[in-house]
């Protein structure tokens, strides 16, 4: 299987099957179209009988199915227009950093204090102030090719790859009206109180379970649940032109250029739910029951003209493949905060809006678009199973530069006077859009078809 003696700057041409167009280091000009020659003992037409490719002899007739091992020369002489390949991926990604939401403190703290920030003594955090959905997750993606012409000049290929959704769930219920058990612990929501009532704001915490919980003169067993759900959810398409700028047989490389559409979505949440039954022992109160919800999202969805460079060398059966891309265009940011409540006392059940951290100063939808820049990079080996399948394993890098996540987006900062109520001062919580970069990484394995 010799390539032809004249091989820098070689590819084949178009014009028919038995044209090689060649840009010789030995004195061809440029472009000309020159008959391959056919190797000793060709089975040809034109020797002894049979079809044969024109490229030298070198087509499948001449090789035979037991060939496993794919030179250049060769890759670009079959004539095979589509490819597909089929990858599994174990990636991780940039986790989505949400503040504090969950605080304890030993049993014994006073009330006034029991669950407030910072961290101290009294203090510690069960969830948040930390970066969520960071394991590894698991996905798939699958690329599929054409040729436009023989001789792999111009194609066009399609790429498209989502991961599993990645999960964090937080629950904690202490139950005190039964007695203190030694999995009951101090339940509370921290926040920063900006009520214009007081002397100046400050740390504070909004108690869902408390062994001896005063309200309005009562007293009794606070008990109380609280669930954190968050959620991350990643996918991307795009659709390239790919044009072949430069190839050396001798070296078995070539480079191409790619140039087309990207499509790229991040989205997430954090949940919060949290529900308190208070029964008191004393005092003019009767049970009361509370639950709330509260709910961020946010959604980044990128469209962009996307360019790039993909480089490929042939050692015997196997083959590196070296792909970088940057896409640049517009990223939508599109945030929805929600909150409501519901209050049971004496067999009524009120319902309102709001949660704690989502309240009528911040709930709505929010949308903007920004200008975004998105650049990934790919290493694959490739190893040749059969003359048409082989086994290829990588590794893939995606980054960009601007994401809003939904963590970002919670406000810790609460003017309690518009529960229940009307607003009197600053209107917080309140919603701001934050930039931040994503990446995501991982390896792959999988397999390529082509025919």
């Amino acid at each position: 299987m010799t390539p032809p003696e004249s091989v820098e700057g070689s590819w084949v041409a178009d014009e028919g099957e038995g044209s090689v167009m060649t840009g010789s280091s030995r004195g061809s000009s440029p472009g000309m179209l020159t008959d391959a020659p056919h190797s000793a003992g060709c089975q040809c037409s034109e020797c002894a009988g049979g079809p044969c490719d024109g490229a030298g002899g070198l087509g499948p007739g001449a090789m035979g199915h037991a060939l496993v091992s794919t030179d250049l020369w060769t890759e670009v002489h079959l004539h095979r227009r589509t490819w597909v390949q089929v990858d599994y991926l174990s990636m991780w990604a940039k986790g989505n950093q949400v503040p504090p939401l969950v605080t304890t403190s030993p049993l014994g703290t006073p009330q006034a204090q029991a669950g407030v920030l910072p961290e101290s003594a009294t203090t510690s955090i069960l969830f948040g102030n930390e970066k969520v959905d960071t394991d590894r997750r698991d996905g798939g993606r699958i690329n599929i090719g054409y040729w436009l012409v023989d001789g792999e000049f111009w194609g066009v290929e399609g790429q498209y790859f989502t991961l599993k959704p990645g999960h964090t769930n937080f629950h904690r219920t202490s139950i005190f009206s039964d007695g203190i058990q030694p999995d009951d612990i101090i339940l509370a929501r921290p926040f920063f109180n900006v009520d214009p009532n007081l002397p100046n704001p400050r740390e504070d915490a909004a108690l869902i379970a408390f062994p001896n919980f005063v309200l309005a003169n009562s007293q009794g067993p606070l008990d109380g649940t609280i669930d954190v759900k968050t959620t991350s959810n990643l996918q991307s398409a795009g659709a390239l032109l790919r044009k072949l700028i430069w190839i050396d047989f001798t070296k078995q490389c070539r480079l191409d250029l790619l140039f087309g559409y990207r499509f790229f979505r991040l989205d997430d949440s954090v949940v919060i739910n949290d529900a308190w039954d208070f029964t008191p022992q004393s005092g003019p109160l009767g049970p009361i029951s509370f639950r709330s919800e509260d709910i961020f999202s946010a959604k980044n969805l990128f469209n962009g003209g996307e360019l790039g460079l993909k480089y490929q060398s042939y050692h015997g059966p196997l083959s590196i493949e070296l792909i970088g891309k940057i896409a640049c265009g517009n990223n939508r940011e599109v945030v929805y905060i929600n909150g409501s409540n519901a209050v049971t006392a004496g067999g009524t059940t009120t319902t309102g809006v709001g949660g704690l951290l989502a309240q009528p100063t911040n709930i709505g939808t929010y949308r903007r678009d920004v200008f975004a820049v998105l650049p990934e990079a790919n290493t694959n080996l490739r190893w040749d199973l059969t003359p048409n399948l082989r086994a290829t394993f990588g590794y893939t890098f995606i980054y960009t530069n601007r994401v809003q996540r939904s963590g970002d987006a919670i406000d810790l900062a609460l003017n309690p006077t518009q529960i229940g109520g009307t607003l009197i001062g600053e209107p917080r919580p309140a919603f701001g859009f934050t930039d931040t970069t994503f990446w995501v990484h991982g390896v792959s394995a999988g397999a390529e078809y082509r025919w």
